[in-house]
């Protein structure tokens, strides 16, 4: 059995020493499918479950303040002070956040950063469950204080000396301090996308110009979801009648955080055809592979045919095949593994500075049971695949047809 091996092994170095350029292209292209593969289940991974810090978007309800009903009605006045009404009216829940992002000029270092400050009231750190590395998050106590908290990349990129911790950083004219820092996240968890959080007291609602805030509810995590929905539907229509007003709302007009990603048109603004553009990087340096398989085996088709009228079974000549393949496939996996990183160093990189919030990342670390368990995998699939199918058919092919050049 060790010699068949080493006959085999023998057999593939040889092949792919005399075909380059087929070799060097199947290498690149299962790299480049590795990767791709790996980022679209990172991306899934992290987008579809309760990715921290947002442990809690399964049964966290989410209302935009610009939310209509079937008629074209503004649900009501989400502002501040108004907002205690709403939820008043709201059964079960557990515990509600309000947040509204504005885009500001920062003085950091007597340096001029902008960015988004996301005020948020106490509450919001009970619904997103950051990790932080540094101090603590801002309590109802502190809502009268000028303070911050800020993301691990967003500290790094600010206070390049030492920690950020009771640094300061300016704003429309208030100063406010840093008295904690958190681990770096996918911005896709968390809602709405900011590095920056502070107390809603200090809100001036400047530039976005509106005094209104997206409302989050969190309910007992053994509620059912539509149980959920049906008590944020009938708290408005409550609402709404306590002000003789009349709305037309229901139930599955509402959706979870994390529901609400996966519409056409998600809460996050990711659409299906990102999926589908990605598929497609995928699918093309698939389909090129398979081809180039058939054309190399068809090309060996002779010398297979040889092999076995000199006694080889069909069981050998497709291990014969299949051998060179794997070798292919293993090596370009390998080339995969030791890029991945460094494509998505860059991919933060690149987000650090150039995304709508100045220290954002899309993935904060690569999941290695995602490459272990789902790529890998997928890649020894995708060899047998990609040359499994043509070696199987050289392999069955009739010798004496093989072997004058007939049907391929």
């Amino acid at each position: 059995m060790k010699k068949k091996i080493t006959l085999y092994l023998k057999s593939a170095l040889y092949n792919i020493g005399q075909n380059k350029v087929y070799a060097l292209f199947c290498i690149l292209g299962t790299a480049l499918t590795f990767i791709f593969v790996t980022i679209i289940l990172q991306f899934g991974n992290t987008f579809l479950n309760n990715t921290p810090p947002g442990v809690n978007v399964d049964r966290t309800v989410m209302v935009s303040c610009w939310k209509k009903d079937h008629q074209g009605r503004y649900l009501g006045y989400f502002t501040k002070e108004e907002i205690p009404n709403i939820m008043k009216h709201v059964k079960g829940y557990e515990t509600y956040s309000f947040t509204q992002g504005q885009p500001l000029n920062l003085l950091i270092n007597d340096q001029l950063k902008s960015n988004y400050i996301n005020y948020v009231n106490h509450d919001f750190w009970n619904i997103y469950q950051f990790q932080f590395i540094e101090g603590r998050p801002f309590t109802e106590k502190e809502l009268q204080t000028p303070v911050a908290v800020i993301t691990e990349s967003c500290a790094k990129l600010y206070f390049k000396n030492g920690s950020a911790l009771n640094q300061t950083m300016e704003a429309q004219g208030i100063t406010y301090k840093v008295i904690g820092v958190v681990k770096d996240f996918s911005f896709i968890v968390v809602n709405p996308v900011a590095t920056i959080w502070a107390p809603y007291t200090f809100n001036h609602f400047w530039p976005n110009r509106t005094r209104s805030y997206d409302l989050y509810i969190m309910f007992p995590r053994e509620m059912p979801e539509s149980q959920m929905r049906k008590n944020v539907a009938n708290a408005f229509i409550a609402y709404n009648k306590e002000r003789n007003r009349e709305i037309e709302i229901y139930p599955e007009d509402f959706n979870t955080v994390l529901n609400g990603r996966t519409n056409s048109k998600g809460i996050t603004g990711m659409d299906y055809e990102l999926y589908l553009m990605i598929l497609l990087l995928l699918v093309i340096p698939a389909v090129n592979i398979v081809t180039l398989n058939i054309a190399n085996t068809a090309n060996r088709s002779e010398e297979i045919g040889i092999r076995r009228a000199m006694g080889a079974g069909k069981m050998s000549a497709f291990l014969q095949i299949m051998t060179e393949n794997i070798l292919l496939v293993l090596t370009g996996t390998l080339w995969g593994v030791l890029i991945v990183y460094p494509i998505f160093n860059a991919i933060n990189s690149t987000l650090l500075t150039a995304f709508v919030c100045e220290g954002s990342i899309l993935f904060p670390e690569l999941n290695i049971s995602i490459v272990l368990f789902q790529v890998l995998p997928l890649s020894i699939v995708f060899s047998f695949l990609a040359g499994g199918l043509p070696a199987y058919m050289v392999a069955q092919r009739n010798i004496a047809e093989t072997l004058k050049g007939g049907k391929k």
